[in-house]
């Protein structure tokens, strides 16, 4: 294949302290039934959704068609004695598609009654890692965006964020309700930054940097390369083995790209103008 040549004006670059990157190319996990509209009357549970069976008969999970904030239904949550301090609830929901160590974003509409301060209610991402021989669940990110307001009759979208753990690779979206409520949850998404470096920029390593767009490694190592649009897509991705790179030769069209160079030693990344 002939590539014709191209001049790439770097915005970000790797120096001698390493690389402030821009987080990019974002994802969606998957929650099953994420708007609460499949439901078994029959036995009081959703589609895709566990529900603790303990301590059943102080609680209320089931789902509402009057209210939902938008199709046919939602979840509704609740502590039948409004004074008991005791009883707890969770909904727990897998998610698929979620990356380790990456930051990720809960979102979700709520609205909900007589829940008194910010700990009642909680968003969880639970977490495990999952080898041969070895499982370990890890409750790690707690999320509490409800804050202290101890309710609201109109729905509101909500929003948590945190990382994944470095080795995590199975994950639950548990929603959490101990005194009070009624509380109602509906249209949840989960997003991550598929390219996050952190801590990268905290490195004192001397790099060569990605001038005139070659990027030299220590030694010849697999490496992947990718190029983002700037609302997320990605527009190309490639992989192999080399000592170092020419950004020159890839052939993309013109445009702004932001673009990532990963290697087993550490990850490149910077805002480019491709022009020919």
């Amino acid at each position: 294949m002939h590539y014709g040549a191209m001049t790439f004006r770097s915005y970000l670059f790797v120096g001698i302290f390493g690389l402030v990157s821009l987080g990019f190319c974002s994802g969606t996990a998957t929650i099953q039934n994420p708007g609460f509209e499949t439901f078994f009357a029959a036995t009081d549970s959703f589609a895709f959704w566990k529900i603790d069976t303990a301590g059943k008969s102080n609680f209320i999970v089931t789902q509402a068609t009057d209210s939902a904030h938008s199709g046919t239904g939602c979840l509704k949550m609740q502590i039948k004695d409004t004074t008991d301090i005791t009883t707890s609830v969770r909904i727990t929901g897998a998610i698929t598609g979620l990356l380790p160590n990456k930051p990720f974003t809960i979102t979700a509409w709520v609205k909900y009654a007589n829940i008194p301060t910010y700990y009642n209610a909680m968003f969880g991402l639970q977490q495990a890692t999952l080898t041969p021989g070895t499982w370990a669940w890890t409750d790690r990110k707690w999320l509490t965006p409800w804050g202290n307001d101890p309710g609201t009759t109109d729905w509101k979208q909500i929003t948590g964020q945190g990382t994944t753990d470095d080795s995590a690779n199975v994950f639950n979206l548990v929603i959490s309700l101990s005194k009070g409520g009624p509380l109602w949850v509906d249209d949840i998404v989960v997003t991550y930054e598929s390219s996050s470096i952190d801590g990268f920029h905290k490195q004192t390593a001397k790099y060569d940097n990605m001038y005139h767009n070659r990027i030299s490694f220590s030694h010849e190592m697999p490496y992947s390369l990718e190029a983002c649009s700037l609302n997320g897509q990605t527009i190309t991705r490639t992989t192999g083995i080399a000592s170092s790179l020419d950004l020159n030769r890839w052939d993309i069209t013109n445009g702004v790209y932001l673009m990532k160079v990963k290697t087993s030693e550490k990850t490149y990344s910077s805002r480019v103008v491709v022009s020919r």
